[in-house]
């Protein structure tokens, strides 16, 4: 056929640029210099259609929990990251009332067993609120739009547009924030089986950050007598999606890329301070992890059980 070599232009150049995937490199290597762990264009499955999508890019961090006794487990952050080169983006905020929390994990232990035997949730244990970023801010968004510029439109006055959509009619919706959300559903399924950690090390938690970045953004606040815009690097975000398979609420952090770079500096102080606290207090955390292994072996036994007693009756009448 030939060695018929193809010249990338300027024009082509501009085009690779505008698309997204230089900025997605540049993040992915930003992120290794920060000393993560990177899968760019991770494939994962859908729980709701059983199909594989793909998100731009997951990070990994993490920690060893160690005392004196010795290696007593891990705890890991993984954080599943959207990349969009696209601005601006307007995130309309308000007054942080009603929205905290939502820091999803899986794991064990997923609960703290004092010794008046009465049980924690993990995130409050930890006692969430005094260090998370999540609860820093005190403006939330629960809803945002791009801005566009209409083709072929003369009149100034309808010169742009305010939407959920981008580039050939896609949805950022559909394509920056819900492939967040069905990762961070996917990992947690992956991992709820929790006798899949029973180790000689109990304690294996994995906390999830779901990161949407942007090449602009903008804060519109909305809490005051007229809206006030700004430009900004990190808006604290939130979203509840429902469905036959999913429930919940999601914290995304969005942000530019200055933005992900305070934010990288956040997690990174967010981890120390909870592996500190786990070894502080490991011996609850031991406890209690033992106590999960042991609810969940029981568990199992009984299913079994059961299905022995229901094949047994279904012989004895067929």
């Amino acid at each position: 056929m030939g060695n018929n070599i193809l010249k990338i232009n300027k024009e082509m150049k501009e085009t690779i640029e505008r698309s997204g995937y230089l900025m997605e490199q540049e993040i992915a290597k930003f992120l290794r210099h920060e000393r993560l762990s990177v899968l760019p264009n991770y494939s994962f499955r859908d729980i709701e259609t059983d199909s594989s999508k793909e998100i731009d890019i997951l990070a990994l961090t993490g920690d060893d929990i160690l005392t004196e006794e010795g290696y007593i487990g891990d705890i890991f952050f993984l954080l599943v990251i959207e990349v969009k080169n696209i601005e601006p983006v307007v995130c309309f905020t308000q007054n942080n009332i009603l929205y905290n929390g939502y820091f999803h994990f899986s794991g064990v232990p997923k609960y703290i067993w004092n010794k008046k035997n009465k049980e924690k949730d993990l995130n409050t244990f930890l006692k969430i609120e005094k260090f998370h970023h999540y609860y820093k801010i005190d403006r939330i968004a629960s809803q945002f739009c791009i801005i566009s510029e209409k083709r072929g439109s003369r009149s100034i006055m309808t010169k742009y547009r305010a939407s959920h959509h981008f580039g050939n009619n896609r949805n950022l919706y559909e394509e920056l924030l819900l492939p967040l959300i069905k990762v961070v559903e996917y990992e947690k399924e992956k991992y709820q089986n929790i006798l899949e950690f029973d180790k000689p090390e109990p304690i294996h938690l994995i906390f999830y950050y779901p990161i949407a970045v942007v090449n602009g953004l903008f804060e519109c606040y909305v809490g005051g007598r007229e809206p006030v815009y700004k430009k900004v690097h990190q808006v604290n975000f939130v979203r509840r999606y429902v469905s036959k398979k999913i429930s919940g609420n999601y914290r995304i952090d969005m942000c530019d890329k200055k933005g992900l770079k305070k934010l990288i500096e956040s997690i990174k102080k967010e981890l120390k301070i909870i592996v500190k606290y786990i070894e502080k207090n490991h011996e609850l955390f031991v406890q209690s992890a033992l106590k999960e292994y042991k609810d969940k072996r029981k568990e199992e036994l009984l299913k079994r059980a059961e299905k022995i007693k229901t094949k047994k009756m279904y012989r004895r009448y067929y």
